[in-house]
């Protein structure tokens, strides 16, 4: 893709659509995307070939996409208290196959959730009889500025939350008898 970008031909503005598609974990467009038979085409005479002569690139591209589509849905729950417990955030199967369009019965959150903690994209345990994923730890990443508004106002809300919780025991403290000298 360097080398398309190098060339700069009459319209190489497609290049960068899938850079944003990829950053952002998109796949309906990425979908939309490779709908158009020329930029399929165009994007996989460019894309590498890969070592596996089962797997095409357009293949691992969309895993790609997959993996940053679960990386984004666990961050947008980060803020989420319902979600939350001591030891991470809580997503089921069927939450990750909904937004990372992979199978939750036939073991393609499985295969999907392994893959993004061996890339190191996430720190994670699967729990397949309950069929939920628990992450307590996310691969920091740049943030898209809708991110960091809801960054932003989960900051906010936990602010005030403490403060709540501060004067809720500060108006609970038994008051101090004091010595008049």
């Amino acid at each position: 893709m360097v080398a398309a970008l190098a060339e700069g031909g009459a319209d190489s503005s497609w290049v960068l659509n899938v850079v944003q598609i990829t950053h952002e974990g998109d796949l309906d467009k990425l979908r939309e995307f490779l709908a158009d038979g020329e930029r399929k085409n165009l994007l996989e005479s460019i894309l590498p070939p890969t070592a596996s002569h089962s797997t095409t690139a357009l293949e691992l591209l969309h895993r790609k996409v997959q993996r940053i589509a679960l990386v984004r849905s666990f961050c947008s729950r980060m803020d989420s208290p319902a979600a939350s417990g001591d030891d991470g955030h809580l997503m089921t199967f069927q939450e990750i196959a909904d937004e990372c369009r992979c199978s939750a019965t036939d073991g393609g959150v499985e295969k999907l959730v392994l893959s993004a903690v061996a890339h190191g994209l996430i720190r994670a345990k699967v729990d397949g009889l309950t069929e939920e994923v628990r992450v307590s730890w996310v691969m920091p990443r740049v943030l898209a500025v809708q991110e960091v508004e809801a960054v932003q106002q989960a900051v906010q809300s936990w602010t005030q939350r403490v403060g709540e919780a501060a004067q809720l025991l500060l108006a609970k403290q038994p008051q101090q008898p004091t010595m008049a000298i």
